[in-house]
């Protein structure tokens, strides 16, 4: 499997509880979604000079924190900023970078006006999991006035750290799509990283390779310096 990073998104996502859609309700790249989210993390978008990526909120005792993919924050002494589909934009600090796993952290200021209410949670359901032809994994892109679309995908293989996703129903997983959150029925599965160039399988960070790469930093005591 030859990798491709994705690079900076432009879309956000969050899961809704919804039936599978038609055939002929996936129009493009999704379906637009009518009905109140369930949001297990909450999308925001990053900003880092000219390119754009996505992200996801968790509460962190006063703290609130975002999940994104390195690769979308890679450049140093280069301003970060965040904001929700209805804040205005706040600076952010990385907090945490691994280059190798393509996984980050930032921190918005204390106060912040972007959405933050999600706790962390609990992936252990995730390590005993075991996923087959079946598996109906989702990737929700967010667009500003409420707009949603949705890309199925399917189990196509992996590893400890990810899982590979085969795109399914004409849709396509694409650059602006990196670092989004990736669920199956409601829980959180991980976060895109890449695609592959030959046969199209999306990569993407389980997250409960995330939750031992930084889980501690939100089970830990509030005021807890990283």
């Amino acid at each position: 499997m030859t990798d491709v990073l994705v690079m900076r998104g432009s879309k956000h996502s969050c899961t809704r509880s919804r039936s599978r859609a038609t055939a002929g309700s996936l129009m493009v790249l999704g379906v637009m979604l009518t009905m109140p989210p369930l949001c297990r993390s909450e999308p925001v978008e990053i900003k880092q000079e000219s390119f754009t990526g996505s992200g996801y909120t968790f509460r962190r005792g006063a703290a609130c924190l975002v999940v994104t993919a390195e690769h979308v924050v890679r450049e140093p002494g280069v301003t970060i900023t965040v904001q929700d589909r209805s804040s205005p934009r706040v600076v952010a600090e990385r907090t945490y970078r691994n280059e190798g796993a393509d996984l980050a952290l930032l921190t918005l200021p204390e106060g912040t006006p972007v959405a933050c209410t999600t706790t962390w949670p609990d992936s252990a359901w995730l390590r005993a999991a075991s996923f087959g032809a079946k598996s109906e994994f989702r990737a929700i892109r967010h667009y500003p006035g409420g707009r949603e679309e949705i890309v199925f995908m399917k189990y196509a293989g992996g590893d400890k750290s990810h899982l590979f996703l085969a795109q399914t129903d004409g849709q396509s997983i694409v650059e602006s799509d990196s670092g989004s959150i990736v669920d199956l029925d409601g829980k959180l599965v991980g976060i895109v990283q890449s695609v592959a160039t030959g046969n199209r399988r999306v990569k993407v960070l389980r997250f409960d390779k995330i939750d031992e790469l930084v889980g501690d930093r939100f089970r830990a005591a509030a005021g807890t310096r990283f």
